[in-house]
């Protein structure tokens, strides 16, 4: 059992993960279980012919703040669909009420960031009997058993979610051209979903020539000592490892590594890089301490959103699941860290044009495929944002 719960509290601190930002904020407090009376909640427009409800577990960091941003910004675009969104829900028993009261006041669609996989198996049955298309944002389906269930509902329309594996291997490569061969490794447990992060970068060490020398699991929500400890832990025990690798480094724990990887004698003789980015990382990168961090995934929620758009409106995109994966942003140095907080860490930039989104819908664009889709997701870059910068 106390393994069951730490497996949530576990899922919930990455579901919650402050992936927007250059800098980690505080979680929302869970102070409300229905955001559709506040005005930015619903689209402004006059003529409205869909509703779709959200379910997220709040706005109030930069990942929620962001997801809250597009959404409304896409809605708007489109014209002619309301949001109905539900904030606060962050148990499998509040998740499914939330679905239960979306359906209730009318939605056709509901997109969802689901804490664990029971909910989506529970939210699965829900809207096959009451015929509502259900869509993913950040996660898919990790049991075996519950995917092939929901795979096989027809009002399942799929996810999107980050591609953790292949910029796992990437990161391990920075570390490794920045002079690293022997890591010490935060893991994540095994049976979560981002637990793929542990495969890319196994994978990267060894086609890169690094060498794991030291395994510790992630700490709880917030427990920066915790990790610190694992940290140093490992810097004693094994005195060859120059390089640390976290799965996560929200809530505190990429400040207290960074900040203790600073305070080492030699200080740059130990690298750090880290899924998620967090604050004080223009000062890593000075203090040759950050090799790199991965985030800005926060535009996976516009393309989760628009595939369950099209099918509301009449346009399924696809009669199979659809799987999509978006591009991290893999910063590297202080000046990414400046570009990544002018576009993604501030919430009033959309990161796609009016045109952009309008391409991806087809009551814009009647030829409008997948591939389009995967394609505009593949050109997410720092390189690519400031490009298009508009």
């Amino acid at each position: 059992m106390t393994k069951r719960i730490l497996a949530v509290i576990l899922v919930f601190i990455m579901a919650a993960s402050v992936l927007a930002g250059c800098g980690s904020k505080s979680l929302p407090e869970n102070n409300s279980s229905s955001d559709s009376s506040q005005k930015d909640s619903d689209s402004t427009n006059d003529v409205v012919d869909h509703k779709i409800g959200v379910i997220l577990y709040g706005k109030d960091d930069n990942m929620g703040a962001a997801v809250y941003s597009y959404l409304n910004h896409a809605a708007e675009v489109l014209g002619n669909v309301k949001l109905v969104w539900d904030l606060g829900a962050y148990d499998v028993d509040a998740q499914i009420s939330s679905t239960q009261n979306l359906i209730a006041a009318g939605c056709e669609g509901i997109l969802v960031l689901p804490m664990v996989d029971d909910t989506v198996q529970q939210m699965s049955d829900i809207c096959e009997q009451s015929g509502v298309y259900f869509s993913l944002m950040f996660r898919d389906i990790t049991d075996e058993t519950i995917r092939e269930a929901v795979y096989a509902n027809e009002y399942f329309l799929g996810f999107v979610r980050e591609d953790d594996k292949t910029v796992a291997k990437q990161m391990v490569k920075v570390l490794a051209d920045s002079g690293v061969t022997n890591i010490g490794v935060q893991l994540m447990a095994a049976g979560n979903s981002l637990s793929i992060r542990n495969d890319g970068m196994y994978e990267g060490a060894e086609e890169y020539g690094i060498k794991v020398e030291a395994e510790f699991p992630v700490t709880s929500s917030g427990d920066v000592s915790g990790n610190n400890t694992y940290i140093q832990n490992t810097l004693d025990s094994y005195p060859d490892v120059n390089g640390i690798y976290l799965t996560t480094a929200s809530i505190g724990l990429g400040e207290g590594a960074a900040n203790l990887l600073s305070g080492i004698q030699n200080k740059g003789s130990v690298k750090l890089a880290s899924f998620d980015v967090f604050d004080g990382m223009s000062d890593a990168f000075d203090n040759g301490v950050l090799a790199c961090a991965a985030g800005g995934v926060n535009p996976d929620a516009l393309f989760s959103f628009m595939v369950l758009y099209n099918a509301v409106d009449g346009v399924r995109l696809s009669d199979e699941v659809v799987e999509l994966y978006q591009n991290f942003l893999l910063v590297t140095n202080s000046e990414e860290c400046t570009i990544f907080e002018k576009y993604i860490g501030n919430t009033e930039y959309q990161v796609y044009t009016e045109d952009q989104i309008k391409s991806l819908a087809g009551r814009y664009n009647p030829e409008v495929t997948l591939k389009d889709y995967q394609d505009l997701m593949e050109q997410y870059s720092i390189e690519w944002l400031k490009e298009n910068e508009h």
